[in-house]
């Protein structure tokens, strides 16, 4: 309202930049108006998500992991030898065909773990870049159950289940971004 008063508002210069300032927000909202209208739809994703199935393969897998070198306080430090015939015994189960979650859960038990188990589900959605000590999980064919790999604070044993899709909810925001960017 100073500005107003002093008439700053009527200068050349002033009305210039009021112009331009103007056809900088007009064009922004163009560009979020155009970008709101080209966002698919959750119908659309799943459309592309359904037909394009192929483009999202992934390697189902079950792990057991058994933590090596860092028991949980006041837990049982396993020596080697013992966390070796733990990490065979799990393996044998697996191979026999006992549910992965109660082999992990046992695991940490015995271990003296208070935390939840970790998981045993894993989608691996490419095998190619899988670190030089999984790579041997490569040549698993359904069903198959890996040997006990050293990895880096864990032994770990691995049943391939086989190939199927990643989840839709994975993908979702990368299948967004392409078909807006088709759009």
């Amino acid at each position: 309202r100073e500005a107003e008063k002093l008439g700053l508002d009527k200068d050349a210069e002033t009305q210039a930049l009021l112009r331009f300032a103007r056809m900088q927000v007009l064009a922004q909202r163009l560009l979020l108006s155009i970008r709101n209208k080209m966002r698919p739809t959750p119908e659309e994703i799943q459309k592309y998500y359904n037909d394009n199935l192929a483009q999202y393969p992934a390697h189902s897998f079950q792990r057991i992991m058994i933590p090596v070198g860092h028991a949980p306080k006041g837990g049982n430090e396993l020596s080697p030898e013992a966390l070796k015939t733990l990490a065979q015994e799990s393996r044998k189960r697996l191979v026999a065909g006992e549910d992965p979650g109660q082999i992990q859960r046992d695991v940490y038990t015995k271990l003296g773990f208070t935390d939840p188990a970790p998981a045993t589900a894993l989608l691996v959605r490419d095998l190619v870049s899988l670190p030089p000590e999984q790579q041997s999980l490569a040549k698993l064919k359904p069903g198959e159950v890996s040997e006990v790999l050293e990895e880096p604070r864990t032994a770990s044993i691995y049943k391939f289940e086989g190939a199927k899709p990643i989840p839709l909810d994975q993908v979702r925001e990368e299948i967004g971004s392409m078909l807006e960017q088709q759009k």
